[in-house]
């Protein structure tokens, strides 16, 4: 797979050795960082001395020698950018994917970088996601940046605390009362019924008494 890569851009360019950097930027296109493979694989199908290949990637900053990240994040350095805090932005970026400048997650997704300017200074503190500047930064924000490129290194936000649901109320609330208002209903008629059953009595009481009345007038009539 690797040779038939270097084969397409070889032939993009007709084989041609004075388009070596033009070649190589498409290999670090490719590999996302120039293989030393690939590199003795140019040299001896371009008849370059492999030292030659070897000094021009170590002299330009966009090649790099060791596998960089899907994404690459530079944080300029500049002095309007320095001035504004870009330092703190660099050290919250390092502190969040737990590499220093020009290191590379390990899972190969993020390379992290500084550069001495962009040419934004008026945006500062500045840093440039995949090729576009992002502006007016500070730590918190830069953060941010990383959400959309590596979720799970963004900053973790705290859920708020939902209130405890409240227990739900089995039937209707006229219901409940019913029994204490049958219970009363019971409880008068008992008394009713007590009350009808002591008048006999009391009566019945109130008829001996007269009885016993009448005979002692009629004694004393008598006498």
């Amino acid at each position: 797979m690797a040779t038939q890569t270097v084969n397409r851009i070889l032939r993009r360019y007709g084989n041609d050795p004075t388009d070596i950097i033009a070649i190589l930027q498409d290999v670090q296109q490719a590999y996302r960082y120039l293989p030393r493979d690939v590199m003795e694989t140019l040299s001896a199908r371009l008849d370059i001395p492999l030292s030659r290949i070897y000094h021009l990637a170590t002299f330009f900053r966009a090649f790099s020698l060791e596998p960089r990240g899907k994404h690459e994040l530079q944080v300029c350095l500049g002095t309007a950018c320095h001035v504004r805090g870009a330092p703190r932005i660099l050290e919250a970026l390092e502190r969040r994917l737990k590499i220093k400048a020009g290191q590379t997650t390990s899972d190969l997704e993020i390379t992290l970088e500084t550069v001495n300017c962009v040419g934004a200074c008026a945006l500062g503190p500045v840093v440039v996601v995949d090729g576009n500047a992002r502006g007016k930064l500070n730590p918190q924000r830069a953060e941010r940046l990383l959400e959309p490129i590596l979720p799970e290194a963004a900053p973790k936000r705290s859920k708020a605390k939902r209130p405890p649901a409240k227990a739900k109320r089995s039937g209707a609330p006229g219901k409940k009362k019913a029994p204490a208002r049958k219970a009363k209903k019971k409880s008068t008629v008992g008394k009713a019924a007590s009350s009808a059953a002591a008048r006999p009595a009391r009566a019945g009481k109130k008829v001996v008494a007269g009885k016993r009345a009448g005979k002692r007038t009629a004694k004393k009539a008598k006498r």
